[in-house]
Formats: C-alpha cells, structure tokens, sequence
C-alpha cells in the first residue's frame, strides 16, 4: 500500500503562509467532513482563528471515509508547491490571461530549511520532467 505524503503541506507555517480567504475557500467543499474530524472552519470572509495545526494533522492522517477528492486535491497542490511547479501554473495562469493578485504574494513552498524566494522570477525555469513516484489514484489512506 503506498504511503500518503505531502512534504510541503506537512508544516503549518506552509498552511499559515497561503491567503486565509484562499486557503478557506479551497476546504470549503470539505467543511462537513472536517467538521467531523473536530474541525470548524469559519467561512471564507468570516472572522475566526483557522487551526493551522490540527488541519495540517488532519491531512497527515487521512482515514477511510476521508474524501476522495481532498486527497486528490492535497496530492496535486503539495505536488505543485516547488518552484519549478509554481513556474508552470504561472505560465499557465499568463496563458489565459488568469489575474493571480499581486506578483509579491506568490511563492512557492518550500521544506522548513528552505529560504524563501522574495519573488516569482527566482523560480525554476522549465517545469518539472520526473514522472516518478505515486499517483494519487495508487495512494490510499494510511
């Protein structure tokens, strides 16, 4: 059975560096079931403390009625979050001409030992090419 990992979405200061509203809005399909895990999120826009340390224990221990869908998700953001990642969905974004908000607010996540970039243009030049590793359809909860 393949082990569930997400590297960067592992710390809560990751968590705790994304746009609360954005971060709020992403976990909004999942309320009820994060509700049942001891969790109430307030609503994007709400005021109300978000619990960054139980989310990130939460997602670091997915159980069976776990929704499918926040795994995948999970899976895809942590996956992204690197440089050379945030370069891709940048590109993609300027594609289609997709407003992200302010060039400054945009980093990647890095593991707890990484610097962070102070902007985008000191992200990786081409896109990642390793294929390797799970998929999240060969992931399953631990």
């Amino acid at each position: 059975m393949a082990t569930f990992r997400l590297p960067h979405l592992a710390a809560a200061h990751v968590l705790r560096a994304v746009d609360r509203d954005r971060l709020l809005r992403f976990l909004s399909p999942y309320r009820d079931y994060l509700a049942g895990r001891g969790l109430d999120l307030p609503a994007a826009g709400d005021p109300g403390d978000v619990p960054y340390d139980a989310l990130v224990a939460v997602f670091m221990a997915p159980e069976a009625n776990t929704p499918a869908r926040l795994i995948d998700a999970l899976f895809y953001v942590d996956g992204m979050a690197t440089p050379e990642g945030m370069h891709a969905l940048l590109a993609a974004a300027a594609e289609i001409d997709l407003d992200l908000g302010p060039a400054a607010d945009l980093t990647p996540a890095l593991p707890p030992t990484s610097p962070r970039p102070t902007s985008p243009s000191r992200c990786g030049s081409t896109p990642p090419t390793d294929s390797s590793g799970p998929t999240p359809s060969s992931t399953s909860p631990a």
